[in-house]
């Protein structure tokens, strides 16, 4: 059974509810939800939905820090005050990045919208390849079939530095199941 027949519908249905659920005051995972979550099969919804929004598309070094330097696009978005970035790499990796935002409340927020997935998914918390240090704080969760070996790995990496470049970044990409306590990326990296 392949992730993407098995979800397509369920995420749009479970982002579309934590939307409606989501505190007001915490704009970037909602931003998530309705970005990477809502439009991960449908990389032209996304790029549509950016566009109706009038999203900038960045270019040169901005558009190449938020995509890691691989092909894509980016998308500046602000959100009352807040700036925010959607990229989309074309190795299938969805990024959402935040300048500013309450940590604490996102933190909490993405554990909520993750750490359950839609059946017949499986949601596993996964070891995270990001930074943990004082400042930085990396979690991560992978949703998947029992007889699948690729799952969906969502990840959240936040600094506590008072002036960091970005303060929260959150992807989701499809990558091979773990065999230990290490998910291998299938195609690119989040």
């Amino acid at each position: 059974m392949r992730i993407s027949v098995l979800v397509i519908s369920a995420l749009a249905l479970s982002t579309s509810t934590f939307a409606a659920e989501a505190p007001q005051e915490e704009v970037f995972t909602t931003l998530f939800a309705t970005t990477c979550m809502q439009h991960f099969y449908g990389p032209d919804n996304l790029r549509a939905a950016m566009s109706s929004q009038n999203a900038a598309v960045l270019q040169g070094e901005a558009a190449e820090f938020f995509l890691g330097g691989k092909p894509g696009t980016a998308w500046s978005v602000r959100i009352s005050d807040g700036r925010y970035v959607v990229s989309w790499r074309d190795d299938n990796v969805c990024t959402v990045f935040a300048q500013r935002a309450p940590v604490a409340d996102v933190h909490t927020n993405f554990i909520s919208l993750v750490s359950t997935a839609p059946e017949p998914l499986i949601a596993s918390p996964r070891d995270s390849d990001g930074p943990n240090t004082e400042l930085l704080k990396s979690i991560a969760y992978g949703w998947h079939h029992p007889r699948d070996k690729t799952e969906l790995l969502f990840a959240l990496t936040t600094s506590t530095d008072a002036a960091p470049a970005v303060q929260v970044m959150a992807s989701m990409a499809i990558v091979n199941k773990p065999n230990s306590s290490k998910a291998k990326p299938l195609r690119g990296s989040p």
